[in-house]
C-alpha cells in the first residue's frame, strides 16, 4: 500500500493515464482515474482518498459536486485544467490550488507539496485541539481525585480513570510530535513532496 492515495478525476484518457503513471513514480497510490463526476462521487462513497486531482470540466458537467464532497470530507484537492486558474465561477474552485495543463512533473510535485502541506497543517491544528482538550480533561480529573482525597473517600476508580486519561494524553502528544517532525522535515530541505 502506498503512503498516499490520490483520487484522479480526469475525462481525457491520455491525461488520466499520464497523471496516474506519474503519481505512481512519485510513490502514490492512484484511485481511479475516473472520467465523470458520477463515477467520482460513487468512488467517494466507497473510500476516502488522502488527496485529489480533478479536472474542472468533465463529460457530464463541471466538477463542483465532486469538489463539494471532497471539501466536506476534508480531502485536499487541486484543479488540473487547461483553463486559467482562479476564474471558475465558484468560490470553492476559485480557491483551490491549480495545476495548469500541460503540466510537468516538477509542477505536479509542487502542487502535491502544497496539498500535502495544507493537509498536514489541518491535521496539526486538530492534534493541537486534541492535546489542549486532553490536558483540560486530565486537570479536571486530577481535581476530582484531590476532592475525593480531601473528603477521605476512596479514590481507586477516579485514579484509574486519571491514569487512563494521562496515557491517552501522551498518545495525543506523540501524534502531535510526529506531525511536527513531519512538518519540520518537509520544510528543512525546501522540497515537501514526496514526504519523507
Amino acid at each position: 500500500m502506498s503512503a498516499f492515495e490520490v483520487l484522479v478525476v480526469e475525462d481525457d484518457a491520455f491525461q488520466a493515464l499520464d497523471l496516474g503513471r506519474t503519481l505512481i513514480t512519485l510513490g502514490c497510490g492512484v484511485l481511479g482515474p475516473v472520467g465523470s463526476r458520477v463515477r467520482a462521487l460513487a468512488l467517494l462513497e466507497e473510500t476516502r482518498p488522502d488527496l485529489a486531482l480533478v479536472d474542472v470540466r468533465l463529460g457530464d458537467g463541471d466538477v463542483v459536486p465532486v469538489a463539494e464532497r471532497l471539501a466536506t470530507a476534508r480531502v485536499p484537492f487541486a484543479l488540473v485544467s487547461g483553463y486559467p486558474g482562479g476564474r471558475f465561477g465558484h468560490p470553492l474552485l476559485d480557491a483551490a490550488p491549480y495545476l495548469g495543463k500541460p503540466w510537468t512533473e516538477r509542477g505536479l510535485r509542487g502542487c502535491m507539496g502544497r496539498l500535502f502541506r495544507a493537509d498536514l497543517e489541518r491535521k496539526l491544528a486538530v492534534a493541537e485541539r486534541h492535546v489542549t482538550d486532553g490536558q483540560a480533561r486530565v486537570a479536571r480529573q486530577a481535581s476530582i481525585v484531590a476532592r475525593l482525597l480531601a473528603r477521605g473517600q476512596d479514590t481507586t476508580l477516579a485514579e484509574q480513570v486519571l491514569r487512563g486519561m494521562e496515557r491517552s494524553l501522551e498518545l495525543m502528544r506523540a501524534h502531535r510530535r510526529y506531525l511536527l517532525d513531519q512538518a519540520r522535515s518537509t520544510t528543512a530541505g525546501g522540497n515537501i513532496w514526496p514526504p519523507k
